[in-house]
């Protein structure tokens, strides 16, 4: 088309592309606003061209190209004569040649090319038996990824997948991530890893030679080639006052494992949770170990775990004020021993206790005290407060006897068969060995003596039994009869008269004479005699 000076436009006689008029070259070809076709020359048309020739003798190559870029297109553009036979597209009638172009965004710069001898022309473009050798080898190497996918299947292994091959004698694995040719003639299997969280554990076991073995998380499992699960589970979260005792099946081994910790058993280990033993400053258990026989007292306040074959006994410490004790035997050693208060008593591992209260005794009391590992006997008098000895055994506390001045008792010795008489004014404390004579549950066995005046006495009868009579004399002008003393009284019975006996008249002799006795002195009471 031609180009008007008044016209805004101009349009290109190559490509037909309508330029503004301010431009010198067309934006599509790059052909300049001047340029015209060459004319055609007229006469028969011309020779046609040699193999492998694709736009005649004298046919030209040309290449539309990009701005250097890695996705460059190049177009194979032929001139007139073979072009038409080399593409339907051109038009009859001139050297105009249609520009395919696939996304350019860059005017594109043409390249006349021409062709060589050798060239081969396919689909409108020139190929060099370099490229024809590129475009085989492609081909080839499609054909044979396709013969090798159909025979041959190819399988894509993710991370977590694992391909499993049973061979004639043999079982193979491969892990993902990969590629795997697999042989189309032999079992296979695509199998998931097992994924374990951190509190999560899996037995494994080996059926090829039977080992077992224990994998806890966080970790992805794959399995070995004859590897199969036994079980599942879940680990255990520890506390710091909490621990495991475990038992190993298969060794008979048995440990304890303190918190804090996450503990995951062992292929024949199994565990039991428990709690440590909370001891405040008055709590003890008594630890005693199973496989040596050895025994301890741990003591608080502390939080107490047990070793792994022990056996304990909780309790509590005694506490013991000022007037309370404990007698403890050792059961080893047979020793016994008495501990007094005030303390908190925590006993020993081999001992045994029984807690007591001190006697408080008045001035009045007394206590018998028998020792059982000599056999003596010996007595506690008041005022005081008596804790017993570690082979000790009191009697009943017992009040003394209240002599006045005109009272006495009969007193025996058991163990010696010694009589005395206690006259008051005293108090008696009975040794564990006397006896008061006449004493029974109506008497006590206290006497009062005889106050005689001045003329009566007391007249003493022996046999068959000791008899009193306190009888008075008359008034008498006679003279008065010197006393002498009474034959055949003995001085007990005298002294327990106390004053004089006028003995019966003597048919046809004197008259009867007031015969003073003086008591003879009281026996003195064994040594060490409770007196007071």
């Amino acid at each position: 088309s031609l180009h008007s000076p008044m016209s805004s436009q101009w349009s290109c006689r190559l490509c037909h592309q309508r330029n503004a008029a301010g431009t010198g070259n067309c934006v599509t070809c790059g052909r300049s606003q001047d340029w015209r076709p060459s004319p055609r020359p007229a006469g028969p048309s011309p020779p046609p061209s040699e193999p492998g020739s694709a736009c005649g003798g004298e046919g030209l190559q040309l290449r539309a190209r990009r701005s250097p870029q890695p996705s460059e297109v190049d177009e194979v553009l032929c001139g007139a004569g073979g072009a038409a036979a080399a593409s339907p597209a051109l038009r009859a009638g001139g050297d105009q040649l249609m520009l395919r172009r696939q996304g350019l965004s860059q005017p594109a710069e043409l390249q006349v090319q021409e062709l060589r001898p050798g060239d081969v022309a396919l689909g409108g473009a020139g190929m060099s038996p370099l490229t024809l050798l590129q475009f085989l080898a492609r081909l080839l190497g499609s054909l044979l990824l396709f013969v090798c996918t159909v025979l041959c299947p190819v399988r894509v292994l993710r991370m977590d997948e694992q391909l499993r091959v049973q061979h004639l004698m043999e079982v193979t694995v491969s892990n993902g991530p990969g590629v795997c040719f697999l042989n189309p003639f032999k079992s296979f299997a695509i199998v998931k890893a097992e994924t374990l969280g951190v509190l999560d554990y899996v037995r494994v076991k080996d059926s090829l030679d039977g080992s077992e073995r224990c994998v806890h998380g966080p970790t992805l499992l794959f399995l070995g080639p004859y590897e199969r699960v036994e079980g599942r589970g879940q680990g255990v979260s520890v506390s710091s006052m909490q621990y495991m005792d475990i038992e190993n099946k298969q060794t008979g081994e048995r440990r304890v494992e303190r918190g804090p910790i996450r503990w995951i058993p062992g292929p024949r280990e199994e565990g039991r949770l428990c709690n440590g033993v909370r001891l405040s400053s008055t709590d003890y258990v008594i630890v005693e170990d199973r496989l040596t026989g050895r025994r301890r007292v741990e003591k608080g306040p502390q939080i107490w775990f047990p070793e792994p074959y022990a056996e304990w006994t909780q309790g509590s410490s005694i506490w013991l004020d000022s007037t309370e004790y404990v007698t403890v035997q050792d059961t080893l050693t047979g020793e016994r021993r008495v501990d007094r208060g005030p303390r908190v008593w925590f006993p020993g591992p081999f001992e045994e206790w029984v807690k007591g209260a001190s006697l408080t005794l008045s001035k009045t009391q007394y206590i018998a005290v028998a020792n059982t590992y000599t056999g003596e006997s010996s007595m506690v008098k008041g005022p005081c407060i008596w804790f017993p000895g570690p082979y000790d055994t009191p009697s009943a506390v017992s009040e003394a006897i209240v002599l006045q001045d005109d009272e006495y008792v009969k007193l025996k010795d058991v163990s010696t068969g010694t009589r005395w008489v206690q006259r008051g004014k005293g108090l008696v404390f009975l040794e564990p060995t006397w006896r008061i004579e006449g004493s029974s549950a109506r008497a006590s066995g206290i006497h009062k003596s005889w106050a005689l005046k001045g003329r009566e006495y007391l007249r003493l009868q022996i046999a068959p039994h000791l008899r009193v009579t306190k009888s008075s004399c008359p008034a008498s002008a006679e003279a008065p009869y010197s006393p002498t003393p009474l034959r055949g009284v003995p001085p007990a019975h005298a002294a327990a008269a106390g004053g004089f006996v006028r003995p019966a008249p003597v048919p046809g002799g004197h008259p009867p004479a007031a015969i003073g006795l003086r008591p003879p002195a009281p026996a003195a009471p064994p040594p060490g005699a409770g007196l007071s």
